[in-house]
């Protein structure tokens, strides 16, 4: 591969509304299409929430992509790309595109959920003295003491079992366990369930005649890898990582700026990347924030939302340039503390490259 694309959310969708398409276009189409249709989406319209909502799945995409460069001791053909990744992130055989990885992860990950799950053990007894000497190996004279006991020892009376016509006891601790996945997905694994139609209310509704509750978080696509919180988009990209049979391990994590002047901030960062570390820079919604290109101002926040970037390196006036919308920013360095930055360490299966490596 002689070039690199980097990532730009709102790149996908600015190929399908080109009114004149090139065949290179055409290709992009189709193989955007393609992504989409492997991770069972038929409608495109996916791109317009990407457009929005995508900057941290772009940063994310060049971010793997830039570390797989680096570590790399040979030629990034496409079939070393695609032994990687299970597909090509290539249209002409000439340029790598960050586009595709990013799209396979925002539609990969659209449609999935991280539930808490509440499990709640239910036991069946003729009585609260026979549920106690089974339970919690104790004898009493009375259903009173009995009933007594096991509600010290968390273990209620829940009603009569219509199978059975044998009480139920409840214990109200459960046993807590968090699952990542799409709702047939959850089905599947929990209750051995195949419906591709299953939703949020079908099944709380199976779960609960299995005494098992449930909260629901992070169910749009933006809310997975937003937020400080590094450890929850940390978990949503390795199970992506994962579940596609990705050998790459991705664990980011916030940096301090502290009481750093300028020149020694970026020190660190230099040091940093030297030391094999991949760095993001971000915004804070509803913040006064800038990026520059050509003297003229961008901003990079808005009410809602802040915007993730790739953080490419240094320019002449050791100033920070960053990857954001697929082309190069810079960050003026009298601006460095009205942004947050995060250090990214991605394991890769490439071989490490020697030093000094000319970066891309």
């Amino acid at each position: 591969m002689q070039y690199i694309c980097y990532a730009n959310q709102g790149f996908p969708k600015e190929q399908f509304k080109k009114i004149f398409k090139s065949k290179i276009t055409k290709k992009t189409i189709y193989d955007y299409m393609e992504i989409l249709k492997k991770n069972g989406i038929n409608n495109p319209n996916i791109l317009f929430e990407l457009e929005q909502k995508g900057c941290t799945y772009a940063y994310i995409a060049n971010a793997i992509i830039t570390k797989i460069i680096i570590d790399s001791s040979q030629e990034l053909t496409d079939s070393v790309i695609k032994e990687i990744f299970g597909f090509s992130l290539s249209h002409d055989d000439e340029t790598l595109d960050c586009n595709m990885l990013m799209l396979d992860m925002f539609a990969f990950l659209y449609d999935k959920v991280k539930l808490t799950v509440h499990k709640y053990q239910t036991y069946h007894y003729k009585n609260a003295v026979s549920a106690a000497k089974d339970l919690l190996g104790k004898d009493f004279a009375s259903e009173q003491e009995a009933i007594i006991e096991l509600f010290n020892n968390g273990i209620i009376s829940d009603g009569i079992d219509e199978i059975t016509k044998e009480n139920r006891y409840k214990n109200v601790k459960p046993i807590n366990e968090v699952i990542l996945g799409s709702y047939p997905e959850i089905a599947k694994s929990l209750l051995n369930i195949n419906d591709e139609n299953m939703d949020k209310e079908k099944l709380k509704k199976l779960l609960a005649e299995k005494d098992i509750t449930f909260e629901e978080h992070d169910n749009s696509p933006e809310s997975k890898l937003s937020g400080l919180i590094k450890s929850n988009i940390n978990a949503w990209i390795n199970y992506y990582l994962l579940e596609k049979n990705i050998r790459i391990e991705f664990t980011s994590e916030p940096l301090v700026i502290n009481n750093r002047t300028y020149e020694e901030f970026q020190e660190y960062l230099k040091e940093l990347l030297n030391e094999g570390y991949v760095l993001e820079v971000a915004s804070s919604p509803n913040s006064d924030t800038f990026i520059t290109s050509n003297k003229e101002k961008v901003g990079v926040s808005s009410k809602e939302a802040g915007h993730s970037m790739l953080i490419v390196g240094f320019d002449e006036n050791n100033d920070i340039v960053v990857s954001s919308w697929g082309k190069d920013f810079t960050i003026p360095k009298q601006n460095y503390k009205n942004f947050q930055y995060t250090k990214a360490l991605i394991k890769t299966p490439i071989t490490k490259t020697i030093p000094n490596k000319k970066e891309i």
